[in-house]
């Protein structure tokens, strides 16, 4: 099968050194006679990069020059723009190539039975050499994480959820029925947006593994901390039915190989019983706690404020002994509404006599998580579940259960106080 014509699009922003190192190995990397041209985007550096620049005189090369930093997607755009090949290769100007690299990834995009839509291959860290991507997936913490293992075995290309745009292949015709970058992503998520878009239109995300490229990792746009989180809120936001079924998959597939799971204490044996509902549970829990957590970090909103006011208790009585409320055996805090709950603590002291064994505390959150405690008889009682599994729509229950009695002096749920005489016991 004839190579096509390859459009290397290039965005840059300082790093002239770099940049330099990555244009020489490119073009000493490409197989003889391939079609190809190479446009290079500045995106306003100031470290002598377009000085560097207008040296350039090559039949080969393409030069635009940003009047402003314009961005990660904008920039390629203007770059898109130029291009007249029918294959798009997206690099960063941090990377250094070795012969062969670009074969093993237009052989992924050619193969008729892949139907691959978008090709990245494996990067490994300038510094020192560690594999940083293999993929890009979404962990069991709900996070999308760069792979760095390499499949078992000897593996030449493999479905993956998304790569990284710092090093892909895509036809042009797939990119602009995509429509491209979203640029509503500034510097971040742009990559994963569009492998979600070309997903979505049936087409396939692949690595191909015997392509290997150095990458110093980040060199050019480093992540700023608010931004980086409006670009997450903005993808899950826009893919979320995509991430909760991706994220369900991966939740399934460590219940049923008895892996560790990312959760504070256990679950329970009835819901283990059940692993396809439970993961699919823990999956939309997941996403709640980071919503919840945009709402209060981006737009300084609470969603469970005054959680009290939805709060009920059962299993407390008063005791004017002990001029509180005393929980004997088991007691429920039923919640009509809460979403992605940093956490469920219970909190007071143990009525024992000095000497008499420790209070053994279990927590259950709605059937699902559980976790268990013993306490001495003469330490203060602050036992509590992290991000506890929350249920959207319902009642949730959370079940405090004793060895020993315990005065309860106020709970903790989404890190407000919530004490005991401001819960409405029901009839």
């Amino acid at each position: 099968m004839m190579a096509p014509k390859v459009s290397f699009i290039v965005p840059l922003f300082n790093h002239v050194a770099q940049t330099k190192v990555m244009l020489t190995s490119l073009q000493a990397s490409l197989p003889p006679g391939l079609a190809h041209e190479i446009i290079l985007v500045d995106d306003a550096s100031t470290d002598g990069t377009r000085e560097w620049l207008h040296t350039l005189g090559n039949p080969h090369l393409q030069v635009v020059l940003n009047a402003v930093n314009m961005g990660f997607a904008r920039a390629n755009h203007a770059g898109v723009a130029l291009a007249t090949g029918e294959v798009l290769a997206l690099v960063n100007n941090d990377l250094i190539f070795s012969p062969g690299w670009l074969e093993h990834m237009l052989a992924v995009l050619q193969n008729p039975q892949c139907g691959a839509g978008v090709v990245g291959n494996v990067q490994t860290r300038v510094a020192d050499g560690a594999l940083d991507h293999a993929g890009v997936q979404v962990a069991a913490s709900g996070k999308l994480v760069h792979m760095r293992e390499l499949p078992a075995g000897h593996v030449e290309h493999a479905r993956v959820f998304a790569v990284t745009g710092a090093c892909c292949l895509i036809r042009r015709d797939v990119f602009d029925a995509a429509g491209g970058f979203d640029e509503a992503f500034v510097n971040g998520g742009e990559d994963i947006d569009l492998c979600l878009k070309v997903k979505a239109r049936g087409l396939h995300v692949y690595m191909a593994y015997g392509s290997v490229v150095q990458h110093h990792v980040s060199l050019s746009r480093e992540k700023a901390g608010h931004q980086h989180e409006i670009n997450s809120r903005l993808l899950f936001t826009k893919w979320r039915k995509e991430f909760k079924a991706e994220l369900a998959i991966v939740w399934l597939r460590h219940l049923q190989q008895g892996m560790q799971a990312p959760i504070d204490g256990q679950f329970t044996a009835a819901i283990l019983a059940t692993p396809h509902v439970l993961a699919r549970v823990v999956a939309d829990s997941m996403l709640q706690q980071e919503e919840c957590y945009w709402a209060r970090t981006l737009d300084r909103k609470d969603v469970n404020i005054n959680v009290a006011a939805h709060c009920q208790m059962q299993g407390l009585r008063y005791s004017a002994a002990h001029g509180g409320y005393v929980l004997d055996s088991t007691a429920e805090l039923q919640v009509t509404r809460v979403r992605g709950a940093r956490n469920f603590y219970v909190c007071g002291q143990a009525l024992g006599e000095p000497g008499s064994p420790g209070v053994a505390i279990t927590l259950v959150a709605n059937g699902i998580q559980v976790k268990a405690f013993v306490l001495a008889p003469d330490e203060p009682i602050n036992a509590g579940i992290i991000a506890p599994v929350c249920l959207p729509g319902v009642t949730n229950r959370f079940v405090v259960s004793v060895s020993a009695p315990i005065l309860v002096s106020h709970f903790f749920l989404d890190d407000q106080v919530v004490t005991v005489e401001e819960l409405r016991q029901p009839a």
